[in-house]
């Protein structure tokens, strides 16, 4: 029994690792983002 509990306590650690993984571990790309936006606005005050 409590070898179950540890199994499926696991197993729900590893599905929160996994959500928080693909949601919320995409810091750098707003980043990327936002200088790609700065630049698309500094060609268009050019013209």
């Amino acid at each position: 029994m409590i070898i179950k509990k540890i199994l499926v306590f696991s197993v729900l650690v590893i599905f929160g690792l996994i959500f928080f993984v693909i949601f919320f571990w995409e810091i750098p790309a707003p980043q990327e983002k936002i200088e790609k936006n700065i630049e698309i606005h500094r060609l268009k005050n050019d013209n």
